[in-house]
């Protein structure tokens, strides 16, 4: 009886052993795929954050560029020649209208940066305006021509500089090969 019982015990005690090594192996397990899970949950969180703010900054350069280009356009109808005084006072209008629209997008691109961004849009804004100004001189014979024409190329290379530098700030170009 005695040899019974203590079969009985050690039987106990090795199904029992048995049972606490299942259940800390599973808990374990459950544990380290609890984390991995966690880990991929916050990378995905990471990158999202990522997409999104690159998405946000793109699209502030896009508003940005667009207005600018849309200013240019106007400035560049105002510098038309054998406009009357009257159309020529419209379309600089038009232009001066255009350049402060894009103040609107040049402060979401501020906000959105970086630094590098900012300084060639404001300097992009300051070559829109300063063709404009000239025009205007210009047209009343203060200046001559020549500078309205380095103003001209002035304002191209700026917005050439600021292209490139937003296209950079975004990630570059994207090589899919």
């Amino acid at each position: 009886m005695d040899q019974t019982i203590s079969i009985g015990i050690v039987s106990a005690v090795a199904a029992l052993s048995g049972s606490a090594l299942t259940a800390w192996i599973s808990i374990r397990s459950a544990r380290l795929q609890n984390e991995h899970a966690l880990s991929i949950a916050r990378e995905d969180r990471v990158e999202r954050r990522i997409n999104a703010h690159r998405t946000a900054r793109r699209d502030a350069y896009v508003a940005f560029l667009t207005s600018v280009t849309t200013a240019a356009i106007e400035v560049v109808r105002a510098e038309e020649p054998g406009l009357d005084d009257d159309e020529f006072e419209t379309r600089w209008m038009q232009a001066w209208m255009a350049n402060r629209r894009t103040l609107g997008p040049h402060c979401v691109l501020s906000i959105e940066g970086p630094e590098a961004v900012v300084g060639p849009a404001t300097y992009l804004r300051q070559c829109v305006f300063d063709e404009l100004r000239i025009a205007k001189e210009v047209r009343r014979g203060d200046r001559p021509v020549v500078e309205l024409s380095e103003a001209s190329d002035e304002r191209r290379r700026a917005t050439a500089e600021m292209s490139n530098v937003a296209r950079e700030a975004n990630g570059g170009n994207i090589n899919t090969a």
